[in-house]
């Protein structure tokens, strides 16, 4: 035998013994349940639940609910259905691994010469349906700026109607000026020194943020700026201080005792800008 071929046959013998020990099926002790051991793990530790069930001539693999119970400890199970995104990300997961939904029960049906296509079939579907979780998070914190930001733009529009207020204004005049925005602009006594504002809710907005102030600044643009951050918790430590060495001033909204809306006010010399109440 040549020498490769030799070599190659070393290697799928300890590929195919090393398979063995991370896929392989156990039967339970107490009541016979035939289980599949596998490597995949979820975010607690729990691994994977597949079982084996005879119908007839044909072997079903099944998490008996496990995936979905998994789940629910992180997300409201409902969305899946009351969402029409969700819906159709979770049959697209089940879709393309050829896996049906029966009553909450992940399975596929196969014949014992294709069980191990059929294994690694529904362990990609069980991590495709598990990932649901990271859409509903990054929903969840859309919706928590969303609703930040629609709050700041509510209290500013209170406070100050008639003072020229853009959303998203873009004060450079580039061909990368919508690089660098401010989520708000109120005009004031002096046209040619706008008052920009900043709604940052996270690490990554107070980034942003502060590229676009080193920009202006930069660019010796006029401008009277203010940040307002939901809590400095909720900011990292060496972001937040890039941005307060950077800001004109950074209100915390958590540790006001006035409404926003005065207190930009208070920051802003009533005589500079250029409406009243």
């Amino acid at each position: 035998m040549h020498f490769m071929d030799t070599k190659l046959a070393a290697l799928n013998e300890a590929l195919h013994s090393q398979l063995r020990d991370l896929v392989h099926i156990t039967s339970h002790p107490d009541d016979g349940e035939l289980s599949v051991n596998t490597p995949w793990t979820f975010d607690d530790g729990d691994g994977f639940q597949i079982y084996v069930r005879h119908i007839g001539e044909s072997i079903r693999l099944t998490d008996l609910a496990h995936t979905y119970m998994q789940l629910s400890y992180e997300i409201n199970i409902d969305t899946l259905e009351n969402s029409e995104t969700r819906r159709a990300l979770l049959q697209r997961a089940l879709d393309e691994h050829n896996i049906v939904d029966k009553n909450g029960e992940l399975c596929t049906e196969v014949r014992l010469d294709s069980i191990g296509e059929g294994i690694f079939r529904m362990t990609r579907a069980i991590e495709a349906v598990y990932a649901l979780r990271h859409h509903s998070l990054n929903r969840t914190r859309n919706q928590a700026r969303s609703t930040f930001i629609d709050d700041l733009e509510r209290d500013l529009r209170n406070e100050f109607r008639d003072a020229g207020f853009e959303t998203n204004f873009a004060p450079l005049k580039s061909k990368k000026a919508s690089y660098y925005k401010a989520d708000f602009k109120l005009d004031t006594a002096d046209r040619e020194v706008p008052a920009l504002i900043f709604g940052v809710h996270n690490s990554n907005k107070a980034r942003l943020t502060s590229i676009s102030l080193y920009e202006f600044i930069l660019q010796e643009l006029k401008f009277r700026d203010i940040v307002v951050v939901p809590d400095r918790d909720q900011i990292g430590r060496a972001d937040y201080e890039r941005l307060d060495e950077i800001s004109t001033d950074v209100i915390s909204r958590s540790e006001l005792n006035v409404n926003l809306g005065k207190a930009i006010r208070e920051r802003i010399s009533a005589h500079t800008l250029a409406l009243g109440r």
